[in-house]
């Protein structure tokens, strides 16, 4: 076989592993993500925007919060939630439920992360800054 052939057939077997891994990264399960978009909706349903401004947090109109599956963007939310918890006895995560708030910043959650009967929701800003942990 050619081995031009051959160089192209393995970066392009590698570039295809590379992405499905990526992919692995955003969490979608159907029921599970509807009612997080839907709980993190609710949050910003009558909130003081003014406020949630001042205070420094990322704010976003209901209609413009979303279920994020680029793989890209899910692997930085994966990055910087294990970066913020790098110093806690909480393990590493490999994928997580990424919601986008407009375009300020997201909630990165993870259900294996629970506080009681509530399932933590971590904010970052749009440069993955880590602004609060919520209970929800």
């Amino acid at each position: 076989m050619n081995p031009r052939v051959l160089s192209l057939i393995i970066a392009s077997a590698l570039t295809l592993l590379s992405t499905r891994s990526l992919a692995a990264q955003c969490r979608t399960a159907a029921d599970t993500a509807g009612l997080l978009v839907a709980q993190v909706r609710l949050i910003y349903t009558n909130v003081d925007t003014a406020f949630v401004k001042s205070q420094g947090d990322p704010v976003a109109d209901p209609s413009e919060i979303s279920l994020v599956t680029d793989p890209n963007t899910c692997q930085a939310a994966v990055d910087a939630y294990n970066q913020s918890h790098a110093h806690s006895n909480a393990p590493h995560i490999a994928s997580a439920y990424v919601i986008a708030l407009g375009g300020s910043g997201y909630f990165v959650i993870n259900p294996d992360e629970t506080v009681g009967e509530f399932t933590s929701l971590f904010l970052y800003d749009r440069n993955w800054v880590l602004k609060r942990e919520l209970a929800g």
